[in-house]
């Protein structure tokens, strides 16, 4: 009996339409969710790309810049953690569809606002749809496929990142002469009715997610210093990757005279080689354990954001422009994939939304304030060094979250006629 799949065990009674049903939404669960994080992302670039412009039109400050793109992520990191809430009343469809709406609702009032404390306002609500998804879309994905396969299939699922990065900055490249900032957020507001129609059909009901068939695994306790430690590495590497690359485009125009539509073309371009980062990070990691490569991975974003601080612009910076994208594109499956292995199924969007507030807010809102600022008083470079620092804090965490899997594996192994799992993977 234990060789027979649970999702036969758990359908089988029921009637022939469905389960034909059910099968249906599970084949296609992986790209409704795919093409929601994609354009959940390329919105996200989108409000960076079209800053210039504002900025220009609207006579700002590099901090007012940092300002505004802070406020976006300020909603995102508030939502993550209560979205994780409300799926348990209204299931994740509920709350992915709510905040799809909420996102282009508020960017197309933001696309008409002449008031800068209105733009702030509403580019908080747009954060807030935008990060009511995450949680929801990796609790789905990590309830559907089995552990040896969730770091791929998150990999997979990760790949609409950069791809929404490249998306977004290429589409302001195209349009923008022709439609303008606002226009430009206009358009793409018009795609999210098609998403929430896709959802609504495709995602399956709270009550009709059915788990993968998965061996027992005894999970480790996270306790307050492992927590501080994940909270401390994702907030390091969403600085060093979305922190890093909303004032890229600013500090080009300004520092280097560079056309916006142009800035725009290789941010976009550079993004596209992120989706084989995240392919490589998922696939490394269920093979290779998560914690080894999650290690390697900050050490590289490291490399990176000194790579970009510190290099002239030229064929050399552009090139570092797609190393950053790659090795920062490929943390995050190894990320989500480990805190899926390490928290318990029934409190696991509730992690995730705790862990992507927190680090939202350090990473997302925080950092581009910070950098306006000292960028504003001092120099870019300077204030890209703040995010070295940053780099660094996220490298140490790493290190004590793989010490701690190397611990738990030797524990598991003195335990193992208790049925323990060695580590974490």
């Amino acid at each position: 009996m234990r060789n027979v799949p649970l999702t036969i065990l758990t359908i089988a009674s029921a009637p022939e339409g469905y389960r034909s049903g059910l099968a249906v939404s599970r084949k296609l669960l992986l790209p409704v969710l795919w093409f929601t994080w994609l354009w959940n992302f390329s919105y996200r670039m989108m409000f960076t790309a079209i800053m210039p412009a504002l900025q220009s039109s609207m006579q700002l400050s590099n901090e007012a810049v940092g300002l505004l793109v802070s406020s976006l992520m300020l909603g995102y990191a508030a939502s993550s953690y209560p979205s994780a809430m409300l799926s348990s009343r209204f299931g994740e469809r509920g709350v992915i569809c709510g905040g799809v709406a909420l996102t282009a609702l508020s960017l197309l009032a933001f696309s008409l606002s002449k008031s800068f404390v209105i733009l702030i306002i509403l580019g908080f609500l747009a954060g807030m749809g935008l990060g009511a998804y995450l949680p929801q879309g990796l609790t789905l994905l990590s309830k559907e496929y089995s552990m040896d396969r969730v770091g791929y299939v998150i990999g997979i699922h990760e790949t609409a990142a950069p791809v929404g990065q490249a998306l977004g900055p290429l589409f302001i490249w195209s349009a923008i002469a022709a439609l303008g900032w606002s226009g430009c957020l206009q358009a793409w507001s018009l795609f999210a009715l098609a998403i929430c129609v896709t959802v609504f059909l495709l995602v399956p009901r709270r009550r009709q997610v059915v788990k993968a068939s998965r061996e027992p695994v005894k999970r480790a306790r996270i306790s307050n210093a492992l927590l501080f430690s994940i909270v401390a590495l994702q907030a390091a590497v969403w600085s060093c990757n979305l922190g890093l690359l909303s004032m890229v485009p600013v500090y080009l125009a300004q520092t280097f005279l560079l056309d916006v539509s142009y800035v725009a073309f290789i941010i976009g371009v550079s993004r596209f080689a992120g989706a084989g980062g995240q392919l490589a990070g998922g696939h490394l990691s269920d093979r290779l354990g998560r914690t080894r490569v999650l290690l390697f991975t900050a050490v590289m974003v490291l490399v990176a954001t000194v790579w970009i601080t510190l290099a002239p612009f030229g064929g050399f910076y552009v090139i570092g422009l797609f190393f950053q994208g790659i090795v920062s594109s490929a943390f995050f499956p190894i990320f989500f994939a480990m805190v899926s292995d390490i928290a318990d199924p029934s409190n696991r969007a509730k992690v995730m939304g705790l862990t992507n507030s927190i680090a939202g807010f350090i990473g997302g809102t925080v950092s581009p304030i910070v950098i306006g600022f000292l960028s504003d008083h001092f120099t870019f470079r300077v204030a890209f060094s703040y995010l070295i620092v940053t780099g660094l804090m996220g490298c140490a965490a790493a290190l004590y979250i793989r010490r701690k899997d190397i611990s738990e594996a030797r524990t598991g192994l003195q335990a193992a006629d208790s049925g323990r799992t060695a580590g974490w993977r």
